[in-house]
């Protein structure tokens, strides 16, 4: 199974924390940003993914999201609000690590920060 915590100061976090410490302060004070965990089997939530840790972007001019799913996959895309197109498709990445994408996570964010 995919790490999905990580420790800094010996705290463990989730991607949700580490989306906030590494990447939120970066964002423009126009983004809207919604966290979202869900637990895969609670509340009929289940895809065989695992749980669910989201982050969800809404600026003047872009949408997205970015989650993480515990049993290892990066999930994200990026859309214009003008045009509704999308600038990132939809993708999933099999990953062992969060923190292994964080060039794809600085991609997603160039289009909500300042």
């Amino acid at each position: 199974m995919a790490k999905f915590v990580r420790s800094i100061r010996g705290k463990k976090m989730s991607f949700i924390e580490y989306f906030k410490n590494r990447f939120e302060k970066e964002l423009s004070s126009d983004v809207t940003i919604t966290y979202k965990h869900d637990i895969a089997g609670v509340n009929g939530f289940d895809n065989n993914l695992g749980d669910y840790f989201g982050v969800e972007l809404e600026s003047n001019t872009h949408a997205g999201y970015i989650a993480f799913w515990d049993k290892g996959f990066l999930d994200f895309e990026v859309i214009t609000l003008d045009t509704i197109e999308h600038v990132i498709p939809t993708k999933i990445i099999r990953t062992s690590d969060y923190e292994d994408n964080a060039e794809v996570l600085k991609n997603i964010i160039q289009y909500f920060s300042n």
